[in-house]
C-alpha cells in the first residue's frame, strides 16, 4: 500500500513547527545589541555626539601655535626652497629591498656584527645600559 499524501494544511503546520524550533535558539535584539552585533542608530548617534565633544574639547584645550613660538617648542624655517623635479613617469621611484635577498647565513652576520658594536663600542649612559636591545 502506498502511504497516503498529507493533507497541505499538515505540512504547513509541521514546518511552521520547524521553524518556531530554529527561531526559539536565536539570541534576542537585546542580547545582540549587548554583544555588538546589531547596533542601535540612535546610540551610534549620541556616541559619535560625545566622541566630537571630547575631541573638540581636547583640541581648544591646545597650544595655539603662536604660543608654541613664543616657548620655542615650534620653530619654522627662515628660508622655504621650492624645486621643480620630474614626474613619475620619467622615471622609477620605486626604491630596491636588498635586505630581501640576503641569505640567513648574511642575516646571522649582521646580527652579530650589530651585537658586538653595541654591546663594546657603542657608548651609552650606564644607566641606560639595561635598555640596549639585542638581536637574537
Amino acid at each position: 500500500p502506498q502511504p497516503q499524501p498529507q493533507p497541505h494544511h499538515n505540512i504547513i503546520k509541521e514546518r511552521g513547527q520547524i521553524i518556531q524550533q530554529r527561531l526559539s535558539f536565536r539570541q534576542s535584539a537585546k542580547e545582540l545589541k549587548d554583544k555588538h552585533i546589531i547596533f542601535d542608530p540612535e546610540a551610534e548617534r549620541n556616541t559619535y555626539r560625545d566622541v566630537k565633544a571630547i575631541l573638540k574639547r581636547k583640541l581648544s584645550q591646545r597650544s595655539s601655535v603662536k604660543e608654541l613660538k613664543e616657548k620655542k617648542i615650534l620653530i619654522f624655517g627662515e628660508y622655504n626652497s621650492v624645486y621643480e623635479t620630474h614626474s613619475g613617469d620619467d622615471y622609477d621611484r620605486t626604491n630596491d629591498k636588498p635586505w630581501l635577498n640576503l641569505s640567513s647565513r648574511d642575516k646571522c652576520i649582521i646580527k652579530d656584527e650589530l651585537n658586538h658594536f653595541k654591546e663594546n663600542e657603542m657608548i651609552v649612559h650606564p644607566s641606560s645600559r639595561c635598555f640596549t636591545r639585542f638581536h637574537d
